[in-house]
């Protein structure tokens, strides 16, 4: 680390993510994910990125969220309504602490499917 703050939002990023994963590392490798220590990561992840208004909460269906192609003529993905989003949270977290599990997955694979699921939601 140089000692000097970020100068743009890519750099703020990369600094959360490096303290983010230094803080799982220290605190919180071996509890279960739950909905209040995923709102606890996600703010770690973001800060000093997005509003405060944004943080400790699931969105709802009128969050005006929908990802598009480079030119913004194509939607790629919508995500689903807020009440599919509170069942499969749930799902989503009972899979991250195998409580779903009745055969073993890789560490590795599972990552790359939580990390695509909570993309997905």
């Amino acid at each position: 680390m140089e000692g000097r703050k970020p100068r743009n939002h890519s750099e703020q990023m990369i600094l959360n993510n490096y303290e983010s994963m230094k803080a799982i590392e220290e605190n919180v490798k071996n509890e279960d994910l739950s909905l209040d220590l995923l709102f606890e990561l996600h703010s770690m992840i973001v800060k000093d990125t997005i509003p405060q208004s944004e943080l400790f909460r699931l969105r709802g269906d009128d969050d005006d969220i929908v990802v598009l192609d480079a030119y913004g003529r194509y939607i790629y993905h919508i995500p689903p309504k807020n009440n599919f989003l509170k069942k499969e949270i749930k799902r989503f977290l009972d899979f991250a602490n195998d409580s779903l599990d009745k055969f073993f997955l890789h560490p590795i694979i599972k990552a790359i499917m939580l990390h695509f699921w909570i993309g997905y939601l």
